[in-house]
């Protein structure tokens, strides 16, 4: 945005506004997948201080890279979405494992404020970092509840990860509102990266959205691993294992089946367990594991199969070739 847009900034209607970054982010060049693998080849250099190697990613955030671009699949886009992987954990571990649902709608303006109760929560079902925290509706007011409207409509619900960050999997999700029951303050979360069909690591965040963010990973042991990702620090103190650790393993373990690689997130809630979500390209691709001999250690665990990639390139020339016939 150039200095006059942002002097105009106050006095653009919000919807407006947020149509403006919606089309900015989606923006995407029809590029060819030679193109494709040029552009982000850069920007994994620009962040891994090292070349990606397309024809045999062997660490784990080069395997990550490629996923993302060739091995989507009707299942990855079906578990990616917030609503319909329910009807998976359901079927295979119990609705007991659910965060109960007050509503899934179209728009947020679709929402009436006065019918929900006095606290909840608003997220996308087909996004990630869209996740809106009401723990007292009575604080809102109707121009903050018409800023979260404008926010939701206009910008989170129109946003296309596909496009944006080239995570194919997500092309095909029909984007929808969701508002969960508000599970209070003590919600911890454990997030298990497993590989075929099994889970290796858990890592656990404390203070994440503070300055003083840590995150510590262990194995199935509960040793804690010589290594972080994103650059996270470690805690000083380490974390306790919680008491229902093996429960919540055997469920990983249960929800995991029939990938090669997927994250799979658990929440703990005053000793209940519940599912988070099902993750296939954790990071988007661009968290550095460190040190960087572990990024090859975790990624010797990804069976991977490589041969998607001159599959789709056969098939699709373009992006839009294969977005649009997804």
């Amino acid at each position: 945005m150039g200095r006059i847009q942002e002097l105009l900034r106050p006095f653009i209607p919000q919807p407006v506004l947020y149509e403006h970054f919606s089309k900015r982010f989606n923006k995407v060049d029809d590029l060819s997948f030679d193109e494709l693998e040029t552009k982000l080849s850069a920007r994994y250099e620009e962040i891994f201080k090292r070349p990606l190697n397309w024809d045999a990613p062997s660490c784990y955030s080069e395997k990550l890279t490629v996923a993302k671009v060739y091995a989507a699949s009707e299942d990855k886009t079906r578990d990616s979405d917030k609503v319909l992987v329910r009807d998976k954990v359901s079927k295979l571990i119990g609705d007991k494992y659910l965060i109960p649902v007050i509503g899934v709608y179209e728009h947020l303006a679709d929402v009436k404020l006065k019918e929900l109760p006095e606290s909840f929560v608003i997220k996308c079902n087909h996004d990630s970092a869209s996740v809106t925290l009401v723990k007292n509706k009575k604080e809102l007011s109707a121009s903050d509840w018409r800023k979260l409207v404008a926010k939701y409509d206009h910008f989170y619900l129109k946003r296309q990860f596909e496009k944006l960050s080239y995570e194919f999997h997500y092309a095909g999700i029909s984007p929808k509102i969701v508002i969960e029951k508000y599970m209070g303050d003590a919600v911890q979360d454990y997030k298990f990266l497993c590989f075929s069909g099994t889970p290796r690591f858990c890592w656990v965040d404390s203070d994440r959205f503070a300055t003083d963010h840590t995150r510590d990973i262990y194995d199935m042991e509960w040793k804690l691993q010589p290594f972080t990702r994103g650059d996270v620090p470690n805690s000083k103190t380490g974390q306790p294992k919680p008491d229902n650790f093996e429960e919540m393993v055997r469920l990983v373990d249960i929800l995991c089946k029939g990938y090669d690689h997927v994250r799979t997130d658990m929440y703990d809630i005053d000793g209940h367990i519940y599912f988070g979500e099902l993750t296939f390209s954790s990071g988007g691709g661009d968290s550095r594991i460190d040190p960087d001999e572990w990024d090859y250690k975790v990624g010797e665990l990804w069976d991977f199969d490589n041969s998607k990639r001159s599959e789709v390139k056969s098939r699709c020339h373009k992006i839009s070739d294969f977005v649009k016939n997804w």
